[in-house]
């Protein structure tokens, strides 16, 4: 997308205090050390620190214009603006942003956008969404995570303009933050993947989770689609009391290079998709066949000969149990090693629901030969394992270089060994 100052400011309402309103705009930032080249910055306020204070930064790496809530940018950052670059005074930084974005999508971006939003399984459910459809057209999808306030309304403009469907991601952790994305991504189909217990401690019930996450339809027009998972009992039946078309999936019995039943729910509402906006069912199918595992996201990676399942981009009860579904399932030459971490934003019941993972570890058929726990609360995990032949230790957090040297020491060629464990544990550092 390229526009104007001149057409950022009268869709923001804003006010230009130094620079051209003729300088052109073709990328939006809200990190100064990110700069791609002629990208209007965006400095959010956030509770660490005020993003006017990297203004001046974010010019001097490429930045050609930012916002500012401020008219004396100088007084903020400490350093005159550079001659040239543009500032754009609005009320506030943040909404400025998501009103952007809402203007781009009504305006240039006006081909079909699919929403994929659910506690776990997001991303993964969006590239093989967005796989499936590129069996007939040219797909743009969202990049990386950006599922925020911050990041929905920059994928919006970010959208290829020749793509012919978009496949974006939208992601909550609190109140009222649905509210605010979906006017701007503006969902013609909106896909669940699960109700689960992620963000607990933010919203409270899973009932709260659902109402919350279903606001995804407040920018769907009448007419438009919402695809449900059919195994999931919190989304069977919903009514969602307005003009909207309801379709279930449920797993697909096809071959997939990806492990696991979850992998085949996430087929299966990717033919579903696919099926909604007339692709040839058969030759989605076979672009399901080539889909890869995302980084982070269950990706299988040789090693010396042994088999790392990195699933730690993330973790949540439910997505734990799939992880250890699939290593349970897998054929090895030698052992099966799991290397548990954390689960994080569980709230009240935070204990309990480790503990179940533990006695989850004991109901599998094929259990694993070796439980290595890293965190206070993964030790919970440890603690309710209760069948023999199972090697098990704990960790406690910060002592990752211990876990590795722990691990290493025991893995030998033809083991499997998977690592899951909440982002913010940096447990990918253990395959390096």
């Amino acid at each position: 997308m390229k526009l104007k100052v001149s057409e950022i400011i009268k869709a923001v309402d804003g006010r230009l205090v130094s620079g051209s309103e003729d300088t052109l705009v073709c990328n939006i930032t809200t990190a100064s050390n990110l700069i791609k080249g002629e990208d209007l910055f965006v400095p959010i306020k956030g509770e660490r620190t005020d993003g006017h204070k990297y203004i001046v930064s974010a010019f001097e790496n490429g930045a050609v214009a930012s916002f500012t809530e401020y008219e004396d940018v100088a007084a903020v950052d400490g350093k005159p603006v550079p001659e040239g670059k543009a500032v754009i005074l609005v009320k506030d930084s943040l909404n400025a942003l998501l009103t952007l974005g809402t203007y781009v999508r009504e305006k240039y971006a006006k081909i079909p956008f699919v929403g994929v939003t659910g506690s776990v399984g997001k991303t993964t459910l969006r590239e093989m969404i967005a796989c499936a459809l590129s069996a007939k057209y040219r797909v743009y999808s969202t990049k990386g995570n950006a599922n925020s306030q911050v990041g929905v309304p920059i994928t919006v403009f970010d959208t290829d303009p020749e793509a012919e469907i978009a496949v974006v991601e939208l992601g909550i952790s609190e109140f009222g933050e649905m509210e605010q994305i979906a006017p701007v991504a503006k969902v013609d189909t909106a896909v669940f993947t699960n109700i689960g217990i992620c963000h607990l401690a933010q919203l409270k019930t899973q009932e709260n989770i659902l109402s919350e996450k279903m606001k995804i339809l407040m920018g769907t027009p009448d007419g438009g689609n919402l695809v449900l998972n059919g195994e999931d009992k919190m989304l069977q039946g919903y009514d969602p009391k307005r003009d909207i078309n309801v379709y279930y999936y449920e797993k697909a019995d096809i071959p997939l290079s990806v492990e696991g039943d979850h992998m085949k729910l996430n087929a299966g509402a990717a033919l579903k998709v696919a099926e909604l906006y007339g692709v040839d069912l058969e030759a989605a199918k076979e672009k399901l066949k080539e889909f890869k595992a995302l980084k982070g996201r269950g990706e299988r990676i040789e090693k010396d000969g042994i088999t790392f399942i990195d699933d730690c981009y993330n973790a949540s009860p439910v997505s734990m149990k799939a992880a250890l579904n699939v290593l349970s399932g897998i054929k090895a030459e030698g052992r099966k090693i799991a290397v548990l971490g954390n689960m994080h934003e569980l709230g009240p019941e935070e204990l309990r629901l480790h503990s179940e993972i533990g006695e989850y570890i004991d109901s599998l058929n094929v259990k694993p030969d070796v439980v290595l726990t890293y965190g206070e609360l993964a030790k919970s995990i440890a603690e309710n394992i209760k069948s023999e032949g199972i090697t098990v230790k704990s960790f406690e957090r910060g002592c990752l270089e211990e876990l590795k040297k722990e691990l290493y020491g025991m893995v030998n060629k033809g083991d499997v060994v998977l690592l899951k464990g909440s982002n913010s544990l940096k447990m990918g550092e253990l395959l390096k």
